[in-house]
């Protein structure tokens, strides 16, 4: 077993500027805004069923926007363990804010640690697994896109909140015992912080 180590600072509050992720998103002209909505149709429900703490929105905007979903990572088993009090208030969930890109089909969602409680530059190179910051947010590596061939929109969505949610316990566990076990793919090195 390791030493602790300190990878969290959770006195970030959130900042309203993390919206400028949702406005700077390129449509992909291929894909039609009505056809984007129609395939997130049921998100809101499947959020509530699996990961109680999120939401799902879209900015009322003159121009159509990608939706994004925003609140607190852990799902429904582990929050009725804990309860959402304990939940925000000791840490055990993480504040996210992932944005939906039109083409999410293909590439995911995209993960935010929306207050910046995780101190990347402490993790190890080989367990970072996040990209450069966007707009002073770092996006949590949660996924490879193999791992969506074959699943449903709102698998895919589900798919990338779980791993988040998975490599959020395995660094919790790194702060605490300095053991990283969780085996997970190679990180891409284009982009990698």
């Amino acid at each position: 077993m390791g030493k602790p180590v300190t990878i969290f600072d959770y006195s970030g509050k959130f900042d309203s500027s993390i919206y400028d992720l949702v406005m700077s998103e390129k449509a992909d002209p291929s894909v039609g805004w009505n056809e984007y909505f129609s395939s997130l149709s049921g998100v809101g429900k499947l959020l509530a069923d699996s990961f109680p703490l999120l939401s799902y929105h879209n900015l009322p905007t003159s121009r159509p926007s990608v939706s994004f979903i925003y609140g607190d990572l852990i799902p429904r088993w582990e929050l009725r363990i804990y309860g959402a009090n304990t939940a925000i208030k000791k840490h055990i969930s993480l504040p996210v804010f992932a944005v939906i890109p039109v083409d999410y089909h293909i590439i995911g969602i995209k993960i935010y640690d929306s207050t910046r409680c995780i101190l990347w530059e402490k993790i190890p190179r080989e367990k970072r697994h996040c990209f450069l910051p966007q707009n002073g947010f770092t996006q949590i590596c949660s996924h490879h896109t193999d791992d969506l061939v074959g699943l449903t929109p709102q698998g895919i969505i589900i798919n990338c909140l779980q791993s988040a949610w998975h490599l959020y316990t395995e660094y919790r566990r790194y702060d605490n015992t300095g053991r990283f076990d969780l085996d997970c793919h190679p990180h891409p090195q284009r982009g990698e912080k």
